[in-house]
């Protein structure tokens, strides 16, 4: 799990640069792509380790994430 984290964390980072540098509303998407990735597969390993509270507000979190992302690309 530590080794995900970090690896979604570099590919956050790389993009957020790259859209900092040139603008680009694609690598805007790549990146909350992949935190949404991170958010749900924290979502489920909460739910494996009893925690439903926490592990809904992940779902909800990814959800909401999801539906933002399709309405900045298409909206």
């Amino acid at each position: 799990m530590k080794i995900l984290r970090f690896m979604v964390a570099i590919i956050v980072i790389c993009s957020a640069l790259y859209t900092l540098f040139f603008n680009n509303s694609t690598s805007l998407s790549i990146m909350q792509v992949s935190l949404c990735i991170l958010i749900f597969i924290s979502g489920f390993i909460e739910l494996q380790n009893k925690r439903k509270g926490y592990a809904i507000f992940m779902f909800l979190v990814g959800l909401f994430l999801v539906i933002t992302t399709i309405y900045i690309s298409y909206g």
